[in-house]
């Protein structure tokens, strides 16, 4: 991996995780089939039934309920669960700092009408998705000092925002912590909880290649331990891949590698959007693949579809 770094001799480290290098290095092993228990933070006393609800779920089942999936005694509150893909582009050498971030929501509400019929390659659904690139403005010097590609500015998916530390922020707080938009035809009432929806804060379910990137932002951007009590699951684009049969080469294997099974053409540079809208695209077509009717078109040319409609979208934070 082409990391970013000093002169100096540096003592061999275990190899780090880059969003925006030309080479992925893969995340650890994930062990269990289960999502990941949530521990880390812990959610509120609100998403108690939420979370119990995804815990008993493989990541495949997780992503296909996200996506529109019914699935029996389902608390109403996960009805309004919102799926976010998310990755931290960081410079590495003698001073670590973020310096991108990508950031990709699917509203279960929104996309379950595009689930029983998802068009080619389940371009009706990745096209709803809304993707967010945003750019740590006071850190974007480093890159332009050290006269390396600037794949932190440059991104296929998703308009570029430009932000200071404060305003990354309140954008991922609000990201993190999106209102339930209830219906306004009656009051929705929860069988399983004996509850009527309380008004509040969405659940959240991330997605991600890697490892969950938390404490990046928590140390970048100061989050508080509150803005992720939403957070119900976390679940891996490698996971699902050993789930749905993709996992074939070894036990860890690239983003890269499965997006080159699928046809889909993985560039040699990205930004932290890109390597989200990646992860997010591949996980959708292994989980919807045995559900979409075979397609004239190539896939490529559905995600080159994306690419541009993203691009076109209204930044909406």
């Amino acid at each position: 991996m082409k990391f970013f770094r000093s002169s100096k001799p540096v003592k061999k480290q275990p190899p780090e995780y880059s969003a925006f290098t030309g080479e992925q290095i893969p995340p650890p092993p994930i062990e269990g089939l289960a999502a990941l228990s949530i521990t880390d933070p812990q959610f509120s006393e609100r998403m108690e039934d939420v979370a119990h609800f995804f815990q008993g779920m493989s990541h495949k089942e997780v992503l296909e309920f996200c996506l529109g999936f019914e699935r029996p005694n389902t608390p109403i509150l996960a009805e309004h669960v919102v799926l976010i893909a998310v990755q931290c582009g960081e410079l590495y050498g003698e001073r670590r700092a973020l310096l991108d971030i990508g950031v990709h929501t699917v509203k279960r509400r929104g996309i379950q009408e595009k689930f029983a019929s998802p068009g080619p390659h389940s371009l009706d659904i990745i096209r709803n998705v809304s993707y967010h690139h945003i750019i740590m403005q006071d850190n974007a010097y480093l890159v332009n000092l050290r006269g390396s590609p600037l794949d932190s500015q440059k991104t296929r998916f998703g308009r570029t925002r430009y932000v200071d530390g404060k305003e990354a922020k309140v954008v991922l707080e609000n990201f993190l912590r999106q209102p339930v938009e209830p219906l306004l035809s009656r009051n929705e009432y929860c069988s399983v909880s004996n509850k009527y929806l309380v008004p509040g804060a969405c659940p959240i379910v991330i997605l991600q290649d890697g490892s969950w990137q938390r404490h990046s932002l928590l140390n970048a951007l100061g989050l508080e331990q509150i803005t992720g009590e939403n957070i119900v699951s976390m679940i891996n684009t490698q996971r699902i891949a050993c789930e749905t049969g993709f996992g074939w080469r070894d036990k860890t294997f690239t983003l890269g590698q499965l997006a080159t099974d699928l046809k889909i053409d993985f560039p040699e540079f990205r930004s932290a959007a890109d390597w989200a809208a990646y992860s997010l695209i591949t996980s959708v077509q292994m989980v919807m693949l045995s559900k979409i009717p075979l397609a004239e078109q190539p896939i490529q040319s559905v995600v080159n579809i994306v690419m541009l409609h993203s691009q076109s979208a209204k930044i909406a934070v």
